[in-house]
């Protein structure tokens, strides 16, 4: 189970839940590629993600690389 990575409002502090669709600031970014590459081995049956743009953004890192 992975929670989304950083977004610009987590790191100013503030709280964002269903309200605010915000995107990966590039900390976030980077810390769902690094997921990615700690994964790179093992294969997933299905992905499950919120239909919040921070949450999608995170397999499509996944799978980059």
């Amino acid at each position: 189970m992975f929670c989304s990575g950083e977004t610009q409002y987590n790191k100013d502090g503030l709280l964002q839940g269903q309200a605010i669709d915000s995107s990966l600031s590039e900390t976030g970014r980077q810390q769902a590629e690094a997921a990615g590459r700690y994964l790179q081995d093992v294969q997933f049956s299905n992905v499950f993600v919120s239909d919040m743009l921070r949450a999608r953004q995170v397999p499509l890192r996944l799978q980059s690389t």
